[in-house]
């Protein structure tokens, strides 16, 4: 037979740890920790460009914060990300112009991109970045007074105000960048680590 040892079962001189039934406290604890936690990631999407033409990225629809994109391949990113049940990622080399706030479904992506070429200059697109935001993130960046700031078309900055039981909300700055190569010339280096300081 078997015997107890110090809260191990030994039989037969192998021993194996006890197992226990996890209690309706562990339970609990579980879901408050699920509730609890926030999932991030970041994604370099190597353009979420469909076609080069339109500079326009999205069109007007009804909101006055926020523009509505149609199916493009942002779609496809923000299905995946809830897929993954992330609901805060940072998007790298996006190549869309201009600094926008989108509504995508239930989330909203804060872009920041290369300014809008203007007076018959060339449409060269690069870089580029976004913070997407859904469910609790979303909520809490709304909770904030929807701060958010297009540092250049490499750095982006979204304020989060996180629920609390102390007497001061906290702030979670999520901050995306796009550092820029190893190839790239030493001025676009200095740009880059001055506006990220």
């Amino acid at each position: 037979g078997a015997r107890q040892v110090a809260g191990v079962s030994t039989r037969r001189g192998v021993a194996s740890p006890r197992v226990h039934a996890p209690s309706q406290g562990g339970k609990k604890y579980a879901q408050r920790e699920k509730e609890r936690t926030c999932q991030f990631a970041t994604w370099n999407v190597r353009s979420l460009v469909n076609i080069d033409g339109p500079v326009e990225t999205a069109s007007v629809r009804g909101s006055r914060s926020c523009k509505s994109v149609e199916d493009r391949r942002i779609d496809v990113v923000v299905r995946e990300l809830e897929r993954c049940h992330i609901e805060v990622a940072g998007l790298q080399e996006t190549h869309w112009f201009g600094q926008e706030s989108y509504s995508v479904a239930d989330s909203v992506v804060l872009s920041s991109g290369r300014p809008l070429p203007q007076n018959g200059a060339p449409f060269r697109r690069g870089e580029g970045v976004a913070i997407v935001l859904r469910g609790r993130a979303l909520k809490a960046w709304k909770a904030g007074g929807a701060q958010w700031r297009a540092v250049s078309p490499r750095i982006a900055v979204a304020q989060l105000r996180m629920s609390s039981s102390q007497r001061k909300p906290l702030s979670l700055h999520v901050i995306v960048c796009y550092a820029p190569t190893f190839r790239s010339s030493r001025l676009v280096k200095d740009e880059f680590f001055d506006d990220l300081q």
